[in-house]
């Protein structure tokens, strides 16, 4: 993307309103930032994007929903239980 673009954009009108258009979506009992909605519902503090998504995916998995790379995922020192 070009910088130019998105700096005006926050920068500007289109930004502000932005924000206050979203802010407005904002579910009343939303209690952190990402949250996350899969399906109709938040996603577990103590889960990963990844593994959330691959545990409500209809169908056969993707590759990325191996459970060895789940599991790697969920173990990487970025990971934090919130719960």
């Amino acid at each position: 993307m070009d910088y130019s673009v998105l700096s005006k954009c926050y920068s500007g009108s289109e930004g502000d309103d932005l924000q206050k258009k979203f802010a407005a979506l904002t579910p009343s009992d939303h209690k952190y930032t990402p949250w996350v909605v899969i399906n109709g519902k938040v996603m577990s503090q103590s889960a990963t994007f990844l593994s959330a998504v691959c545990k409500a995916y209809k169908g056969t998995k993707p590759a990325g929903c191996s459970s060895s790379l789940i599991d790697s995922l969920a173990n990487a020192s970025y990971a934090v239980d919130m719960a």
